[in-house]
């Protein structure tokens, strides 16, 4: 059983970088060919073309000793801060408006504001440990099949 588990989390886990590659595909697509790339075609690149140069470049990230990007990570989070409240203080300098201050809750369309790679990540990293700490790791199933009822 243990074997199967594992396979299923190498499984698991080969998923979640393979959604993390479309999403830094999708990123570099947007944020580079429009602005940067002028050549047309270099503009007709698509996200999954992107893919595989960009695994090129982050394969061999993963031989390389990466401690000096603990201060890149706390400046991300920095960075993160800093434009949540930026936002927040262009929110709130904006007019009330009461018709759209409490926006209606539609829980069909849940994924669509939380973000599919958002809930992806969210999904394969937390019931794994959710999982393996549960005394009674029999009523797991039981546990997210009401998770995603609710």
């Amino acid at each position: 059983m243990l074997q199967v588990a594992e396979v299923l989390l190498l499984m698991c886990c080969l998923g979640v970088c393979s959604a993390y590659m479309v999403f830094i595909a999708g990123t570099v697509k947007t944020v580079l060919v429009p602005p940067v790339v002028t050549s047309p075609a270099l503009m007709a690149i698509t996200q999954n073309q992107l893919i595989l140069p960009l695994l090129g470049l982050m394969i061999p990230l993963t031989f390389i000793s990466l401690a000096g990007l603990s201060f890149i990570s706390v400046m991300g989070n920095v960075s993160v801060v800093v434009g949540m409240c930026y936002v927040a203080y262009y929110a709130l300098s904006l007019p009330a408006n009461p018709a759209i201050a409490a926006p209606l809750i539609n829980l069909d369309a849940f994924s669509t504001y939380f973000g599919p790679i958002a809930i992806l990540f969210f999904v394969h990293f937390t019931f794994p440990s959710i999982s393996s700490s549960m005394t009674d790791r029999t009523q797991f199933l039981s546990a997210a099949k009401k998770v995603y009822w609710l």
